[in-house]
């Protein structure tokens, strides 16, 4: 799920058609701008009224309301921090979209970038607790590749998801095997808490995710490693032109034949 695919294209048209039965109907997608602002007021009333806990032995957390024996519960909306970044709507505007953060445990090792290779576990839940995805195991398929190939806004993984892997740093020491084949983490992981809206995530939806819904990751960042798309020798994350204060990219294409630098091992011109 945490994956995009060609499909996903369908949220930048105005209009989507479905037929049922003989008869056609238009669903008209909403404005970003218009879906931001409502999105930003469920995430502030549920920061307001959880909180968390964290078990530093197996690395998860839990959210809770604060309520009958947890009413001296210090709330999320207290304690985390918040990034805004720009997406571009349907009419090549940028709108400001908050996501919202908790870094429950900074990891010791090397800091992502966002257009690394990096191996995670996570869980993504709606805001009424819904999980709609997880890591079942720890496996080599835990590895991402955050940017993808930089032909959509979600190419690799989605933009918020993205963007909270690259506040995390991953753990200095390495995943080990065990008998019978098992892997074992460290414990020195990054672990994050993000709360993104919906259009740094799915916007219109996806699978079980319903349209336009905030949505929450937790994130363990086991290892990240600079990607090389191109195999060319120089780092991805090199090639594009990433603002790190609102999380746009720009890619560059300096020999001019409409290949992105990152994916294009030729030399420029």
């Amino acid at each position: 799920m945490i994956r995009t695919n060609i499909f996903l294209l369908a949220m930048l048209l105005v209009v989507l058609f479905s037929c049922k039965k003989n008869d056609s109907a238009t669903i008209t997608l909403r404005e970003y701008s218009e879906v931001a602002v409502e999105n930003d007021v469920e995430i502030q009333s549920y920061l307001k009224t959880h909180f968390y806990t964290f078990n530093n032995t197996d690395g998860t957390i839990m959210l809770d309301t604060i309520s009958g024996t947890n009413a001296g519960k210090t709330s999320l909306f207290d304690q985390v921090k918040k990034k805004v970044i720009k997406i571009r709507d349907i009419h090549s505007n940028y709108v400001n979209h908050t996501m919202y953060y908790l870094v429950v445990r900074e990891g010791s090792g090397t800091k992502a970038t966002v257009a690394d290779s990096s191996f995670v576990t996570y869980k993504g839940q709606t805001l009424k607790g819904v999980v709609f995805d997880q890591s079942r195991s720890i496996a080599q398929s835990n590895w991402l590749d955050l940017l993808g190939n930089g032909t959509q806004v979600n190419a690799g993984v989605v933009v918020g998801f993205r963007e909270g892997v690259s506040l995390l740093k991953a753990s200095a020491k390495s995943v080990t095997e065990e008998s019978g084949g098992m892997l074992k983490l460290p414990d020195d992981y990054g672990v994050g808490l993000f709360f993104l809206p919906s259009g740094i995530a799915y916007f219109s939806g996806s699978g079980n995710i319903p349209a336009y819904s905030p949505l929450i990751f937790q994130i363990n960042l086991i290892s990240t490693k600079n990607a090389d798309h191109d195999a060319d020798g120089i780092p991805s994350i090199k090639e594009i032109e990433y603002n790190e204060i609102d999380g746009t990219i720009a890619y560059p294409d300096c020999n001019g034949n409409g290949i992105s630098d990152y994916v294009d091992a030729k030399k420029c011109n």
